[in-house]
């Protein structure tokens, strides 16, 4: 999976040359990152008038893969923290209070692999924004001023994780985008299991939305067939055989 390349490559880009040297093994940073924010979503709770998500996060490694993480285990807990809150506040997701976020080896595990346990918890510390004076309410509801000082993404991309164009990256532009695999397309996908104009993709407002153009194979959302759906950053798309996931950065 991913762990810093939906919000992956905003962490990949501050600790690019330092993880560089720390990073050997099959796990990434970004895989990580793009891992909790899809069990995030995967374990959220409906109520009346909101929709709840965890707020502790367990993330459980092989041994080797946790003591190359080690040396910058407080602040990478904490870049993931900030991650999972902007990300709830996009989605209009409620946390009780600050995500909390642990690492943990896990013998059953082979390097490269990776599970994260999450649950909600009591807490009586609610999410403070950096240089906010008052006290926010213990369950917060993320508002738009509040958003507004977290990590702001402007630029959405696809990044193709699977498929023929595996490793591609494909920058989404503001308007209306075509994918599929006929050459006019916007975005061309050199998969045969996908139409000659498979989706529409437009991105307005900094909203981005997926249509599917009644393909053969349809378009499939975190595991959802769909017709049309909003996306957000961390989200995978699936387009025949190809796996593209959402990045804004």
């Amino acid at each position: 999976m991913s762990f810093l390349r939906s919000v992956e490559e905003k962490l990949e880009t501050v600790y690019e040359r330092w993880i560089g040297k720390i990073f050997k093994g099959p796990l990434k940073p970004g895989e990580i990152a793009g891992k909790a924010i899809r069990v995030m979503i995967r374990n959220k709770k409906v109520s009346i008038n909101k929709t709840y998500v965890p707020n502790y996060y367990q993330i459980n490694l092989s041994k080797e893969d946790y003591l190359q993480i080690q040396p910058i285990l407080d602040s990478f807990s904490e870049e993931i923290s900030e991650t999972l809150a902007a990300n709830a506040a996009e989605r209009s997701f409620t946390i009780l209070g600050k995500p909390l976020v642990t690492f943990e080896i896990n013998s059953e595990l082979s390097q490269g692999q990776l599970k994260i346990n999450t649950k909600y918890v009591e807490t009586k510390s609610p999410v403070i924004i950096e240089d906010e004076k008052k006290v926010l309410e213990d369950t917060l509801t993320f508002s738009k001023q509040q958003t507004s000082r977290l990590p702001v993404q402007n630029d959405w991309s696809f990044q193709v994780l699977q498929g023929p164009d595996k490793g591609k990256k494909f920058r989404i532009i503001s308007g209306l985008m075509t994918i599929g695999r006929k050459p006019e397309n916007d975005i061309v996908l050199n998969d045969s299991s996908i139409s000659r104009v498979h989706a529409r993709v437009r991105l307005q407002s900094n909203k981005l939305t997926i249509t599917d153009l009644d393909s053969t194979n349809g378009v499939v959302v975190n595991g959802l067939p769909i017709k049309e759906s909003q996306v957000f950053a961390g989200d995978e798309i699936i387009l025949g055989q190809s796996k593209l996931l959402v990045v804004k950065e």
